[in-house]
């Protein structure tokens, strides 16, 4: 339902990519959805998005916090993990 996009930090000069969808409601609101370490990119979230903008009607976002680099399952006890997260 929803889509991919990008918007520039003006600040850093780098883009942020999120997921966002379009509730059907004229509601003045809007849902932040945070993605675990597994990144947006696994479908879950971007089901979980969905499902909000249908439910609630407004308007749902959730941004590639990772940047396309989420966790690995290797990664995972590592002190490469931990840096990961910091």
């Amino acid at each position: 339902q929803g889509a991919f996009a990008s918007i520039k930090n003006e600040a850093t000069g780098k883009d942020l990519r999120y997921y966002a969808v379009d509730g059907k409601k004229n509601v003045k609101a809007a849902v932040v959805v945070i993605a675990d370490v597994l990144g947006v990119d696994t479908g879950r979230h971007l089901g979980v998005c969905d499902s909000l903008a249908e439910a609630l009607g407004c308007k749902v976002v959730c941004p590639d916090l990772f940047h396309g680099q989420p966790a690995t399952g290797d990664m995972f006890g590592t002190p490469r993990f931990g840096e990961m997260v910091k």
